[in-house]
């Protein structure tokens, strides 16, 4: 493939132009006039970097020539008014970022570093004024990534890079997830002046090479992720050949441990990492299994939005090995291609991994065995209702874990039902509920026989023996075993002191149709007797039918918490909750929670569509 060049393949030139007459104060490029639908794009890098030329050329099949990929966001990091960097913009994509010259040029320059002569960006590759062209390219999308030489991360987006302890929303974006998984090799591209350097983020260790001299450099997204999960990086190089260590948030920000101490799931000896990159990280780790690190995608999908609801839904599908047709849904229709996807995992042989992705969050009203759907927004962090009305970031609601399988077994297979109920067999224990006050705390007993146990949502449960009936007119409820789950730590083995067994609360609203309630979070103590629980067989889905599709009401920014935890925001929240709920009271709480479902989708000019990021 190295030696391979554009005249071997079957190629076309359909544009050509100075990079110099190319500006924000001239027409947006437009390749409508020149390109045709359903087609591969790409750029020439030594055209670009040589000659200083857009060269993008047009293929017929899926090109054979090695070429690398950016992954970025469509609206990321501002400049100031004295920004010096020139840039474009792209008929379709104004409502986008500009493309930076200089971003274009080092994107190219790293791809002929790494032996590759050719560029894929969406920006210039997909004919952004073409709906035919852009259902084409999303089905595609999986393909154009896993098949990539190196795909290029520019976390602060295309108009400038960013430093390593700049924050960007990359890793917030939903298409950048698959970017990040499918390529074999994946490299961020960030601000730097340094040089060659040796680098160390957690227990990973690396390189950082150079791209263009007292600009830009590279490094393996791996190296940079762990960073990022510990929040500094160690750095040596010939300028500066003592170990210094600095910032690392150009994913996210850390947590500060003042902000995490007073919530009912912190331990002092937790170590304080920013759930969304750790879940990229864990997706990543080849050191786990198939199903480990399918989880971790579901949790990170949830962390993650796009402009269209269901883009998050078309944009890790190939992970799983799934291509759905786009036109079948709506751009609103995220439950509906949530549930094409769950039964074509199933149907392969696939697991349920996403089960318990959230424990904390409230379970989806029209499919339970998934946590509620974040709002959908073109830019920003993805948001989740709560009970108090106001909207927080759902990272809050994640917890730095995965099932071991290796303890408890696997996630559970089984069949999904157009409805979305899902039906398979696990272990569970029937429950009745405790609605009298207590002064001890369930979770405090000595006692590994678990008799009693309390959920995430604050109610209490005891634990009924096979002989015993549940009381007439009350509907079942069963504690459904999920696994034995354990805490991540960059480049480490888990700390057994996070080691925790998770179960599904589960209610009977039909017959024999169940919905989930609620989780549990119990100490290893019990985990020898939840093993002992009875194998049955469940479905479970709902428990609001879903009619239709709605449009999410406007986003209200006055009810958007900070990006840090907030103790006193969870006062009122049933985490902080210590008076056991009545019937009455948890028929009201469901009433709230189970209005219909509905998604956010900011207007935009008629003709824009931003679905690739």
């Amino acid at each position: 493939m190295e030696g391979t060049s554009i005249k071997d393949v079957p190629a076309e030139l359909i544009l050509e132009i100075p990079i110099g007459s190319l500006s924000e104060h001239r027409p947006p490029l437009d390749l409508s006039t020149s390109a045709t639908p359903c087609r591969y794009r790409l750029i020439g890098c030594t055209e670009l970097v040589s000659d200083n030329k857009l060269s993008i050329y047009e293929f017929q099949n899926f090109p054979s020539v090695p070429y690398s990929a950016i992954s970025y966001v469509w609206r990321g990091n501002s400049v100031d008014a004295n920004y010096p960097g020139s840039a474009f913009s792209v008929r379709g994509a104004e409502d986008g970022d500009p493309l930076g010259v200089e971003v274009l040029h080092d994107a190219c320059q790293a791809s002929l570093m790494k032996k590759a002569r050719y560029l894929w960006i969406d920006r210039l590759c997909i004919m952004q004024m073409n709906s035919e062209d852009k259902h084409f390219q999303i089905q595609e999308m999986y393909r154009i990534y896993c098949s990539c030489a190196v795909c290029l991360v520019v976390p602060g987006g295309l108009r400038r890079l960013v430093r390593l302890d700049e924050e960007t929303t990359w890793i917030h974006r939903g298409w950048t997830l698959q970017e990040a998984l499918a390529p074999a090799v994946s490299l961020v591209m960030f601000a730097w002046k340094l040089g060659n350097a040796k680098a160390r983020g957690g227990d990973n260790s690396g390189e950082i090479e150079e791209v263009t001299p007292n600009r830009s450099a590279l490094a393996t997204l791996s190296l940079i992720v762990d960073a990022c999960t510990v929040g500094t990086i160690s750095i040596s190089s010939a300028e500066s050949p003592q170990n210094i260590s600095a910032e690392a948030t150009i994913f996210s920000s850390q947590p500060s441990a003042r902000s995490y101490k007073d919530l009912p799931f912190w331990r002092p000896t937790r170590r304080i990492m920013a759930p969304n990159v750790s879940a990229l990280a864990v997706a990543k780790a080849e050191e786990l299994s198939q199903d480990e690190r399918e989880y971790a995608i579901w949790q990170s999908a949830l962390m993650r939005t796009s402009s269209r609801p269901v883009d998050m839904v078309f944009s890790i599908m190939g992970l799983f090995g799934v291509t759905l047709d786009t036109r079948k849904f709506h751009k609103d229709d995220r439950i509906g291609a949530t549930i094409a996807l769950a039964r074509e995992i199933l149907q392969q042989g696939g697991r349920a991994n996403w089960l318990g992705a959230s424990f904390r969050a409230q379970p989806c009203p029209h499919l339970s065995t998934f946590p509620l759907f974040p709002r959908t927004r073109v830019a920003g962090k993805a948001l989740v209702r709560g009970e108090d009305g106001r909207f927080r970031e759902v990272s809050q609601l994640m917890e730095n874990e995965y099932p071991n399988e290796n303890v408890l077994g696997h996630m559970p297979q089984g069949s999904m039902d157009a409805d979305g109920y899902l039906s398979f067999d696990a272990k569970a224990v029937q429950l009745e509920q405790v609605l009298h006050k207590s002064d001890e705390d369930p979770m405090e007993q000595s006692s590994p026989e678990l008799s009693f146990i309390k959920a995430t949502d604050e109610t209490t449960w005891r634990v009924l023996s096979d002989a015993e009936t549940m009381t007439p007119d009350v509907p079942r409820t069963f504690a459904i075993l999920l696994g034995f789950f354990v805490g991540y730590f960059p480049g480490g083995t888990p700390a057994h002191d996070a080691n925790n067994v998770r179960a599904m609360l589960v209610q009977e609203h039909d017959a024999e149709k169940f919905h989930v309630r609620s989780y549990f979070m119990l100490p290893k103590k019990y985990q020898a007797r939840a093993k002992q629980w009875k194998l049955s067989s469940f479905s479970v889905g709902g428990p609001e039918h879903r009619a239709g599709t709605e449009v999410e009401e406007e986003l209200d920014e006055e009810l958007v918490e900070s990006t840090s935890y907030d103790p006193a925001l969870f006062e009122s929240s049933p985490h902080k909750r210590r008076e056991p709920r009545t019937l009455k009271h948890m028929s009201e709480h469901r009433a709230r929670w189970a209005a219909p479902q509905t998604y956010l989708e900011r207007p935009t000019a008629p003709v824009v569509d931003t679905a690739m990021k």
